[in-house]
């Protein structure tokens, strides 16, 4: 009997002894795996964080590119400024001149009203005065019409 208890007590350590192993190969399996886990997430850390150097230098570049050009912008939007300005300038240039064109026209028509009133009066009463070759004479002058057509026909010298 007491035998049969040692045999039974045998074997039920023998079974204990027996998970124990299994849980310990089992434990030792999870380790092992667990730790190649945490290499391969280590090195896909280790990637990533290339990947955001990368990145950010990148991005550091662009910054700096974008700065140069914003500068360029603003030295072209200068020069656009500038150049407005000049085109305002030689606007208000333009302007006066051709006021100043009006102005000569404008004193070109009187003095052409005022050699026709000269020459309709000369016609009227009949004073006889030098003429160019090139000009007609003043019969051809309409005494009735205010201006003809074109005021230069009639030039005298």
């Amino acid at each position: 009997m007491q035998r049969s208890k040692l045999e039974n007590q045998l074997s039920f350590e023998t079974q204990r002894l027996q998970s124990t192993k299994d849980r310990i190969q089992r434990l030792e399996e999870k380790t092992t795996r667990d730790e190649q886990l945490i290499r391969g997430l280590r090195h896909e850390k280790d990637t990533m964080q290339q990947e955001l150097d990368h990145m950010s230098a990148e991005l550091d570049e662009l910054n700096e590119r974008s700065e140069q050009l914003q500068a360029k912008q603003a030295q072209k939007g200068e020069k656009v400024s500038e150049q407005r300005r000049e085109v305002q300038k030689r606007s208000r240039a333009v302007e006066g001149s051709l006021k100043t064109v009006a102005g000569l026209e404008a004193e070109v028509q009187r003095n052409a009203a005022g050699r026709y009133g000269v020459l309709r009066r000369c016609k009227l009463e009949e004073i006889a005065i030098p003429l160019t070759a090139d000009s007609e004479s003043l019969d051809a002058l309409p005494i009735d019409d205010l201006l003809q057509a074109n005021p230069d026909e009639m030039d005298i010298d």
